[in-house]
């Protein structure tokens, strides 16, 4: 599953470690952190079938105290995701990625939060 290899590529970061989960972070960790979820997996199909290929979009979601702490992790993780383009996450290759970054302040949890949406072609 791609998403558990997004895992062990987010967890190579420093500065997040084992504090990366899926959909939701337990109550309780420590910052920073990051969130994930595929939001949308698309296959490509032609008047043949099934070309094998398909587009994964997944929004990773990091929250920190601090918003230079916020922004320096988030420019790790895309420079994480834009390396791969031509390597394998996984059993995956990765022929084509796009991401976007957005960050804002989150009164819910009272931290900065910062999401990378990327999307990949594999």
């Amino acid at each position: 599953m791609i998403e558990v290899e997004l895992r062990k590529l987010l967890t190579t970061i420093p500065e997040l470690g084992e504090r990366v989960s899926m959909l939701y972070a337990p109550e309780g960790t420590e910052t920073p952190y990051a969130v994930y979820a595929m939001n949308r997996s698309e296959e490509d199909y032609i008047l043949d079938g099934a070309t094998g290929n398909r587009y994964v979009t997944f929004d990773i979601n990091i929250y920190a105290k601090d918003q230079l702490k916020l922004k320096q992790i988030q420019y790790q993780v895309r420079e994480k995701l834009l390396n791969l383009l031509g390597e394998r996450l996984g059993d995956f290759l990765i022929q084509r990625a796009n991401v976007n970054m957005t960050d804002f302040y989150d009164s819910a949890v009272e931290l900065s939060r910062g999401v990378v949406e990327v999307e990949l072609y594999i």
